[in-house]
């Protein structure tokens, strides 16, 4: 499995399809938000509907998994004030 870093991917996507091949892009969506602080931070939500191997004859069993993580975004200059 490939290893996540900075500038190592272009897009939180790439990074994403990357690390779990069963994803698609329609898989994951992100925002961008501003903390009562001013500081910027990045959530990135993955969707996968997870369907169980062993389950009821005829039925198939399908969970919907869903995991956000939140990430706050560097100043792109330093602050020194």
């Amino acid at each position: 499995m490939a290893q996540a870093q900075s500038g190592y991917y272009q897009t939180y996507q790439d990074a994403a399809l990357a690390n779990a091949p069963g994803l698609t892009a329609s898989n994951l969506s992100s925002s961008s938000r501003t903390d009562a602080n001013g500081n910027t931070y990045q959530s990135v939500t993955v969707t996968y509907n997870f369907t169980l191997v062993t389950g009821f004859e005829g039925a198939n069993i399908t969970i919907p998994l869903t995991r956000t993580v939140q990430v706050r975004v560097a100043p792109t200059l330093p602050n020194f004030s």
